[in-house]
């Protein structure tokens, strides 16, 4: 009942802290056997524990609450919040186990002065000794950093790191520990032996309390990834475009439904809508969209590690109109050029069709350029999604689309049309 007490005690200071509070931080509650994410805007009283890192976790919708500069209802902190804390504390009590949080490293960089190893270093009387002994071997790096407690202290706070542990990853593998560390949790710095100078590799630290260990902090990598990637050009294996259009049960509409098909080999992202106001009865509507799908085949990439994506689509034209009734007061009334949009990872497996009127779906997704590029190639930096294919998640291509906002930001239509789509991919030998 002890570790349920203080989480109680804890809950309510919160309560206390958050009704005084215009400035609420978030905090964090995993109970150790459910592994439920939360966040709320309190001021920084109640525990944050996690056996998973945060994107990993699962997070259900409903149970999602994000920090607002404003205080926050005492009835949903009561009703909510404390019987989550409560049940997470009896969990832990349960288990025996509650892994916390711990703050990363910052500003992870070598270092060639011995004045700023000295002052990473401060051991009384040899710290420049030592520095300029290190500096001055061959192939060893010395590597300083900063560090400051971003989670403030709670009653399961994990505390101050014990010490530091460097990693390395080479070649864009995942990174192995050097079993270089350094074990002083007041010294922010230390040499190690650059065992690879020819290979591309990145360092990273992660501070450590007993058995609880940062995530990574800033990477400092050493070498060109050049000499050591090969870069291939993979066309599209499918393409093809989705269409939805709905519409008001009047069915008065002129202009939108009648955007042109896209060719062979083309691809169309667009939507449109039409709205006429009635003073008497229903007004009329329609609202159309279009998205383009294209799939690569990863297979020259194979499990190597991916350095960098890019996903090429060649703009090939753009049809746009304006409706006649359009407002500027409350419309996008140009008859723009270029639409623009962005280019998701499909989490629809498109490739066999879909019913009539069903988009696919994606998650996330990439901006594309806010201007046409001269050449009209405009480039897509997709390596995240692509580093996730090539790890295992399943590769349903890229969707293409563009959302005006609804009819209150665009009274018309505007549709991207799209060929010769390549995705460059620079991955490791």
């Amino acid at each position: 009942m002890t570790t349920i007490n203080n989480a109680v005690s804890s809950v309510v200071l919160a309560m206390r802290n958050v009704w005084n509070s215009k400035s609420p931080y978030s905090w964090v509650i995993v109970c150790a056997e459910e592994a439920v994410l939360i966040t709320a805007p309190l001021a920084g009283c109640v525990s944050r524990v996690s056996s998973t890192p945060p994107e990993r976790s699962h997070v259900p919708a409903a149970m999602v609450r994000s920090g607002r500069q404003e205080r926050t209802s005492m009835v949903w902190l009561v009703t909510t919040i404390l019987p989550l804390v409560v049940g997470c504390a009896a969990s832990s009590e349960r288990t025996g186990r509650i892994v916390q949080l711990l703050s990363p490293p910052t500003n992870v960089q070598r270092t060639t002065d011995p004045a700023v190893c000295a002052q990473h270093i401060p051991i009384p009387l040899f710290a420049g000794a030592l520095c300029a002994s290190e500096l001055a071997t061959p192939n060893e790096l010395v590597l300083v950093w900063d560090w400051q407690d971003t989670i403030a202290p709670l009653p399961f706070d994990v505390g101050p790191p014990q010490g530091y542990r460097i990693y390395v990853s080479y070649n864009g593998q995942p990174p192995i520990f050097t079993g270089r560390a350094q074990t002083d949790g007041n010294l922010t710095g230390s040499g190690l032996t650059d065992a690879n100078p020819t290979t591309f590799r990145c360092y990273t630290v992660r501070a450590y309390h007993d058995a609880t260990e940062s995530p990574d902090s800033n990477a400092v990598c050493f070498g060109s990834p050049e000499g050591n990637t090969i870069t291939t050009q993979l066309p599209p294996t499918r393409l093809d475009t989705f269409r939805h259009y709905e519409h008001s049960d009047t069915d008065f509409f002129t202009q939108v439904g009648g955007e042109p098909a896209p060719e062979p080999g083309q691809i169309r992202s667009g939507n449109g809508n039409e709205f006429h106001f009635s003073p008497i009865g229903k007004d009329d509507w329609a609202w159309e969209a279009s998205r383009g799908a294209v799939l690569f085949n990863l297979g020259p990439v194979g499990s190597h590690p991916v350095w960098r994506a890019v996903l090429h689509l060649h703009h090939v034209n753009t049809v746009s109109i304006i409706l006649p009734d359009c407002d500027p007061v409350f419309d996008h009334c140009v008859v723009d050029k270029y639409c623009g949009g962005t280019a998701g990872a499909s989490t629809t497996n498109w490739t066999g069709g879909l019913p009539d009127g069903v988009l696919p779906d994606f998650a996330e997704s990439y901006d594309l350029s806010k201007t046409l590029p001269f050449d009209g190639d405009v480039k897509v930096d997709v390596t995240p999604t692509v580093r996730q294919w090539v790890q295992g998640t399943p590769n349903n291509g890229f969707i293409v689309q563009f959302w005006s906002g609804g009819f209150w930001r665009l009274k018309g239509y505007c549709y991207d049309y799209w060929d010769q789509p390549t995705l460059e991919v620079t991955f490791f030998k």
